[in-house]
């Protein structure tokens, strides 16, 4: 199965992004596979995920991600870090 890996970085910290397909995993302060969260694309209903895919919607849902987590969390990137 294809994949999609990407390096983001926030604040200078390094965030690797993998995609397959249903979940986006996340690895904080690496560029090296070592997932500590995911974000769940699929929709369960249609049997399909909700976003394409390209490298471009993964980003862009990843980047919608972290808007929710600085509302609803603020040291977020810190206690991924922490806790990594």
């Amino acid at each position: 199965m294809p994949k999609i890996v990407s390096v983001m970085r926030v604040r200078g910290v390094p965030i690797r992004v993998d995609y397959e397909g249903a979940y986006i995993e996340l690895t904080f302060g690496s560029e090296g596979y070592r997932p500590t969260e995911v974000i769940n694309v699929w929709d369960y209903e249609q049997d399909k995920a909700r976003i394409p895919f390209t490298r471009q919607a993964v980003r862009a849902e990843v980047v919608e991600w972290m808007k929710d987590q600085d509302e609803e969390w603020p040291e977020w990137l810190e206690g991924y870090l922490t806790n990594r």
